[in-house]
């Protein structure tokens, strides 16, 4: 149970990081504080991190197995 916790811990880190990065390069360091662009990447940026935690958790892969 330790070792599941510390492998989901881990990837939300990772995940968590790369969207932190792609948000600097993406839209904080080529639009203006404030702008309509700006928000709107947040926005996106929030929503692609989101989904992929909800992708990861959501995956059930015992339901599939007992449908096979």
């Amino acid at each position: 149970m330790a070792l599941l916790l510390l492998n989901a811990v881990l990837i939300l880190a990772a995940v968590t990081v790369i969207h932190l990065y792609l948000y600097k390069r993406l839209v904080k360091d080529v639009s203006w504080k404030g702008d309509k662009w700006r928000r709107i990447g947040t926005a996106v940026v929030l929503l692609l991190s989101l989904l992929t935690v909800g992708t990861v958790v959501g995956d059930q892969p015992s339901q599939v197995r007992k449908a096979a």
